[in-house]
């Protein structure tokens, strides 16, 4: 199978420079990046559905940013643990 090349044109009408050049970074994005290390934050853990690119070193990484996301799911798992924990507590 070849590949072919495509050229891209990027408008110089101020209405389309932003969308012709966000169309030219995500097609160098595909192009350039390993799409196994892509990711999505999972919204489903208190994430945000973004896409991300998963650069860690084991591939473990689970959120967008962790300084966003993760901190917020971890606080939140947190409180659910210490609310079990005492509501465990107070049934003895």
């Amino acid at each position: 199978m070849s590949r072919g090349v495509a050229d891209f044109v990027v408008g110089t009408a101020p209405a389309l420079m932003i969308p012709d050049r966000l169309v030219f970074a995500v097609v160098e994005l595909v192009r350039t990046v390993e799409l196994r290390q892509l990711r999505t934050c999972p919204v489903d853990e208190g994430g945000c559905g973004w896409l991300f690119l998963d650069r860690s070193r084991n591939g473990s990484r689970r959120w967008c940013s962790m300084e966003d996301c993760g901190t917020r799911t971890k606080i939140r798992k947190l409180a659910e643990r210490r609310r079990a924990t005492t509501v465990k507590g107070d049934q003895r």
